[in-house]
């Protein structure tokens, strides 16, 4: 039920900024935008959007792995992760989908 705004810029392979913002359900708006620490903003590039690929592929326990490839290079457009299987049985709201928005590729430094 969380939705989030990420804003991931890299320049030259390297984390340049990032931020994420919260959907505000009751002011049916996206909520300010705050730092996203390195760790989890490497998820947001496109060579971590191919890791959580994957890695959900591999060992997830997702009942359902799917992306969707877009752009040249082809990249991962959209990326829906199913929910968790633990002893047989789907934990409910371990679901996630990936969609991004858009994504540039800049000329220069």
């Amino acid at each position: 039920g969380e939705a989030r705004r990420h804003t991931v810029t890299v320049r030259a392979g390297v984390l340049a900024e990032a931020h994420v913002q919260y959907w505000d359900a009751q002011a049916r708006d996206w909520g300010p935008s705050a730092p996203l620490p390195a760790e989890e903003a490497y998820y947001m590039t496109v060579p971590g959007l191919f890791e959580t690929v994957r890695g959900a592929l591999l060992n997830s326990g997702r009942d359902e792995v799917r992306a969707d490839f877009e752009g040249e290079p082809p990249f991962p457009r959209l990326i829906i992760l199913g929910p968790v299987r633990q002893g047989g049985e789907l934990v409910d709201g371990t679901e996630a989908r990936l969609n991004v928005q858009s994504f540039e590729i800049l000329a220069g430094p």
